[in-house]
């Protein structure tokens, strides 16, 4: 049996040509290594935020549950902080007697 393209016969059936399509157009914004951005990536690369991100798991979740907050903060005033578990968690819930956000 002949090998044949992802896309062969595609392009015949009308109701899948605009998904194939879609492959090719959906590259529109990517890391700038080609890669799909993640929520840490996009928080520390260039292209991204440019921000400092700790670099373990605990990290990682927090930075998932504490996103819609942390994009409310000013830009600048995160540069000099890293973005860990703890500030991250302070953001969703500030510490008695602690303002939010203090480094």
């Amino acid at each position: 049996m002949a090998s044949c393209a992802p896309t062969c016969g595609l392009k015949d059936d009308p109701q899948l040509a605009p998904l194939a399509e879609l492959q090719y157009r959906g590259a529109f914004w990517r890391q700038e290594n080609g890669k799909d951005w993640t929520l840490r990536a996009f928080c520390e690369q260039r292209g991204g935020l440019g921000l400092k991100v700790a670099g373990n798991q605990e990290t990682v979740q927090a930075l998932k549950a504490a996103m819609a907050k942390l994009l409310l903060q000013d830009l600048p005033a995160l540069d000099a902080q890293v973005l860990d578990e703890r500030y991250l968690n302070d953001l969703l819930q500030p510490r008695a007697g602690k303002p939010c956000c203090a480094g």
